[in-house]
Parts: C-alpha cells; structure tokens; sequence
C-alpha cells in the first residue's frame, strides 16, 4: 500500500489558507470546550452529539432517518423496524463503543481511562456496524471485524503519529479508510467513528461533541473531494466543515442545557 508522504501535508499545513482555517476550527474548539453547557450538561451533551452524529451520517449512506424517532429508540422507548433507523443504530452503536475510552470531561476527583489497543477499538466498532447485518445473512461472517490486509494498519497509525494538526489526522483518516478500505464493508463509516475517536483521546476537542457530519451530510462538494486520489481538496472541504460545524454545535449544547432538543 502506497500512501502520500507525510511531507506533502505537512507542506499544506503551512500553507496560508490552511493555517487561517486551522486557527479558525482552534478558537471555535476551545469555545466548546469552555461552554457553558458543558460545565454540568457534558454527558447529556455527549449522548445527543452520539445521536445527531448517527442521523447524519447515515444520510450520508442514503439512510434517512426522523431525528426525534432515532432519539427514542436509542433509548428504547420505541421498537426499530425501519431499515435506516436500525443502520442508524448500528452507526450509533459504534461511536459508543469507541467512547468507552473517553475521559470525563468534567470530573472533581481523577479519574482513569484505560486505552484499549488500536486494533480492538477498530474491530469492536466495526462489530457494531456489522453485526445485525451479518445476523441477517447479508454480511458474511468472515467479514465482520477481519481486515482486508493487515498491513493496512501501518498506514493507519502513520497517520495517527503524524506531526499533523489534529484536524488534518482526522481527516485523512477518513480519507484512508475511505479510498484504502480496510475491510470488506463499512470501512468508510468507521472512519469516521475512528477519526471523532482519535480528536477526543488526542486532547485537541475532548468533549466528542463536535458535530461535523452535520456539515457533511449537506456538502456534496466534500462528498465528491472524498474520492479523489488526492487527499488535498479532501482535506480543505473537511477543515471547512469543521470550522463549520462549530456554531451549530453550541447551539446543540445550549439546546441540551435548556432541555429544547430539535425533533
């Protein structure tokens, strides 16, 4: 497998445009974290950030779900039978799964996160999005949790240990699992899942909140850049997404802490 150097973004990194937007999705980050609504509301804000990310990237996938309904059967207040509620839930399932490793984002006395390994929190969150599938008969059962290529996973954790902006990581993370599959199915969702994950263990946005595939889930321009060899455009539509994402996502976090969630 043969990836861009790492040079190359480090190159667009430094680039003035770049760094304009990469100050922009910092200030608006530490905004975030420094909300109101989070001082008390973290988890609550947390758990509806899960729910909303869930309805929006199974847009993506072309499942489209009522946000009030995914809300509930979350909670299992109301039974699932709808194809794109249950592909809903799975994508929820494996952001859950992968926020087990989360520390608290408020928390008076210290509290111990035990990291789980990276091919443990890539198997379990693909487990998630693949076992009702596979149950079913649709999904063969070799291909739930098994990589494709064990190599891959070196290209993975390059990225991972990249002297890149957090945001940049996340995004070619996506972009790898995206256009690089990892597995037979859903590797490009589990990008995503990994990519949220790995901007809240770094520290850069620790409260796993930020709702950037809102902003996705509508740029169909991002969508096109995602499958573009060249990882670049990909990159600037997702740094602006990002940045985009910012304003919606306090408004989500004042919503919680009102107790005014939108249907």
């Amino acid at each position: 497998m043969v990836e861009p150097g790492m040079s190359k973004f480090a190159s667009l990194a430094a680039s003035a445009q770049m760094r304009d937007l990469l100050r922009e999705i910092d200030e608006g980050v530490a905004r975030i974290r420094f909300s109101e609504g989070l001082r008390r509301g973290w988890e609550a804000a947390r758990a509806e950030a899960g729910v909303q990310l869930a309805h929006y990237e199974a847009a993506l996938v072309g499942a489209r779900t009522d946000l009030a309904q995914l809300r509930l059967a979350t909670m299992g207040r109301v039974s699932a039978e709808d194809p794109a509620v249950l592909a809903a839930l799975d994508i929820w399932k494996a952001h859950r799964l992968a926020q087990r490793d989360w520390a608290p984002l408020n928390s008076r006395r210290p509290v111990k996160t035990v990291g789980h390994p990276l091919p443990q929190v890539l198997t379990a969150a693909h487990k998630a999005l693949t076992a009702r599938l596979c149950s079913a008969g649709v999904i063969a059962e070799d291909d739930v949790a098994t990589l494709k290529d064990p190599r891959a996973l070196t290209a993975v954790r390059a990225v991972l240990e990249a002297k890149l902006p957090a945001p940049m990581r996340a995004g070619l993370l996506i972009w790898l699992f995206a256009n690089r599959p990892l597995f037979a199915t859903h590797s490009e969702q589990l990008g995503r899942v990994l990519a949220r994950h790995h901007l809240v263990v770094s520290g850069f946005e620790p409260s796993g909140t930020l709702l950037i595939s809102r902003q996705l889930a509508g740029d169909a321009q991002a969508s096109l850049a995602l499958n573009n060899e060249d990882p670049e455009p990909w990159l600037y539509a997702y740094c602006e997404t990002m940045a985009a994402a910012i304003d919606p996502t306090l408004d989500m976090i004042r919503g919680v802490q009102a107790g005014k969630l939108p249907q």
